[in-house]
């Protein structure tokens, strides 16, 4: 019996290895006027299903799994009038309506989960939200642009959520 029971607790930690590896951490990149930024997430997959058509408003995701996603900056950045001082910083989204999602730029960091601490928000700002040419599997995250213009953009399913920055 005790040999069953641990070659069942062995596969059951195989499986969870396996599903841990397909559903790991992505990293985004980038360097605007000399200085980094970097945002480190985890990567859920869809498996057929339509997660963020399923929220509902008002429901506030790590934008990502697992550990929170986390923007690390050399820079100061600007979403609009808001300015994120540089440092590291917690990202979340939410979801107002169906049709509009939000950035939030926590000041916390190392939160696990869906442990977000709405005492330590920097800002909330508007995502553009738009449709994908193609489907995405597993949530991606990505920056683009150049100079001090930067774009970060997270894709997931059909959905596009991006924001415009500046970096100085």
């Amino acid at each position: 019996m005790k040999a069953r029971t641990v070659a069942i607790w062995g596969s059951l930690a195989i499986l969870a290895a396996g599903f841990a590896l397909a559903q790991g951490r992505g990293k985004a990149e980038a360097t605007y006027s000399g200085k980094k930024v970097a945002i480190d997430y985890g990567q859920p997959s869809l498996q057929g299903r339509d997660m963020l058509g399923r929220a509902q408003p008002g429901l506030v995701w790590r934008f990502g799994m697992n550990a929170a996603t986390v923007l690390t900056s050399e820079a100061n950045l600007h979403f609009g009038d808001i300015k994120v001082p540089k440092g590291s910083y917690s990202l979340f989204a939410k979801k107002v309506d169906e049709n509009t999602w939000h950035l939030i730029v926590n000041k916390q960091t190392g939160q696990w989960g869906t442990n977000h601490d709405a005492a330590q928000d920097l800002f909330e700002t508007p995502l553009k939200k738009s449709a994908g040419a193609d489907s995405v599997e597993a949530f991606t995250i990505a920056l683009a642009g150049k100079g001090s213009a930067g774009t970060l953009t997270a894709t997931w399913g059909n959905v596009v959520l991006s924001a415009d920055f500046k970096a100085e």
